[in-house]
């Protein structure tokens, strides 16, 4: 005897002003969803909708995510653009912390290594960057 299939039952659905491109979990139940914009979901919030922060909200960026890393410790997101720029973004705050012009254009990546505390870009022409984040 089989036992059942498992079944899946839609919680939560949206939709972005284009292609999600990358999605994380982080430990504290943040769903971040890449795209044209970045999206910040709590999971833990019931029903999940209720309180979903957009980078588009400020309304100073151009170009399209290409990456965003949760930072655990600090409760900030850092989010890379085509357009080359780099934020930390307190996203709960609605503000950005920080930020950086990394590449004049065609940034395609960012990585970050919590232990370091260092972020690495990417760039269409083949470049590499390193950068140490200071925080606190």
């Amino acid at each position: 005897m089989q036992g059942e299939l498992p079944k899946f039952c839609e919680v939560f659905s949206t939709s972005n002003q284009g292609p999600i491109s990358c999605i994380e979990v982080s430990k504290n139940q943040l769903l971040i969803a890449d795209g044209p914009d970045l999206l910040v979901y709590p999971l833990c919030a019931n029903p999940p909708r209720s309180g979903v922060f957009s980078l588009s909200q400020l309304g100073m960026f151009e170009g399209v995510v290409v990456g965003s890393k949760y930072l655990e410790e600090e409760n900030l997101v850092l989010v890379g653009f085509s357009t080359g720029e780099v934020v930390i973004w307190n996203y709960s705050e609605g503000t950005i912390v920080s930020g950086l012009k990394a590449y004049t254009k065609d940034m395609t990546d960012l990585q970050y290594n919590p232990k370091t505390n260092t972020l690495a870009t990417c760039s269409g022409s083949g470049e590499v960057k390193l950068f140490q984040i200071k925080c606190k």
